[in-house]
């Protein structure tokens, strides 16, 4: 894995890394491919040297996402069901919340609770 690898010259010259999954990504079998990807990612990195770790839902704001339906009517990203919340667009409040909460268990398993910060729309 070449990021990892980057990652992890960056942590051996003494740089706290802060790692970013955002924005998650919807597929039916979310649940593994993320479970995999942060088993990848915390098996090559030193906990103690990350300053922290985020993770946010999909979001845009809805005149942008509408130029991206209008630029590529056939890309798969954007055939998922999306909900307009606030002027930005992101899936159902009931999946993000499902994904999120996954996603912040998963992590949890491999970062102390200190350093997740969960990025959240708001209500």
């Amino acid at each position: 894995m070449f990021v990892a690898v980057s990652m992890q010259k960056l942590q051996q010259a003494g740089w706290q890394l802060g790692l970013r999954f955002d924005p998650l990504i919807y597929q039916d079998d979310y649940r593994q491919h993320y479970t995999h990807l942060f088993e990848q990612v915390f098996s090559q990195l030193h906990i103690d040297q990350l300053h922290s770790v985020s993770l946010g839902p999909f979001r845009l704001p809805l005149d942008y996402f509408r130029n991206i339906v209008r630029l590529y009517p056939d890309e798969p990203l954007i055939a998922d069901s999306f909900s307009e919340n606030g002027g930005m667009v992101s899936y159902p409040e009931e999946l993000e919340h499902e994904m999120s909460d996954f996603c912040t268990r998963e992590l949890l398993k491999h970062v102390p609770e200190a350093l997740l910060f969960p990025c959240k729309l708001a209500a």
